[in-house]
């Protein structure tokens, strides 16, 4: 069976669509990274505040 023209535009415009759409988000992301001055991964906040901490374990001593 042959694929029509028009399925073929509506996958194209689909798939553009989603194109927009992960843009958008990605563009939200990355602004929200450079609010929160992440460097890097992993990097860890406790009560909204950045920490130095270099693991989830180190990083809940401190908390404690």
């Amino acid at each position: 069976k042959l694929i029509s023209v028009n399925f073929l535009k509506k996958i194209l415009q689909d798939l553009n669509q989603k194109d927009a759409d992960f843009e958008k988000t990605l563009a939200e992301d990355l602004l929200l990274v450079k609010e929160a001055d992440v460097r890097g991964t992993p990097t860890y906040f406790l009560n909204g505040k950045k920490t130095s901490a270099k693991s989830l374990i180190f990083a809940s001593n401190i908390a404690l």
